[in-house]
């Protein structure tokens, strides 16, 4: 009986012992983002695909069908006709869409002005 009770205790302190380190290591990710315990550079998004459904997703698939690089314009279109927006939001999307392929440059290039394609055909095409 007695071992079982020091196991239990053990178990406890363990238990809080994660939960201070997970709240030490959210202040410190705060505090410095680049000096989080390396369990951020497994958060990356080098080389995943976005989430299902997310913008950059939607923009991904509407350029791989496309099969040529797309202005914001011709993105909005594409993604207003897919009921991803509303016809009232296209000035929102106007600021949403570079913003959100300049954070994925492992999936998206810049190609010109308001012009975006796909790293991968880019570098196919090379």
């Amino acid at each position: 009986m007695r071992n079982k009770a020091q196991i239990d205790e053990i178990k406890q302190k363990i238990a809080e012992l994660k939960f201070k380190l997970a709240v030490e290591e959210a202040v410190l990710q705060r505090l410095d983002p680049d000096s989080a315990r390396g369990s951020q550079k497994s958060l990356t998004k080098e080389n995943k695909q976005p989430r299902r459904g997310s913008l950059a997703a939607q923009t991904k698939q509407i350029l791989t069908e496309s099969q040529k690089a797309l202005s914001i314009t011709e993105l909005e279109d594409a993604l207003i006709k897919r009921g991803f927006a509303k016809e009232e939001d296209r000035d929102k999307l106007n600021t949403l869409i570079p913003s959100a392929l300049s954070r994925r440059k492992d999936i998206f290039e810049r190609v010109g002005r308001s012009v975006y394609d796909l790293v991968s055909r880019r570098k196919d095409a090379l």
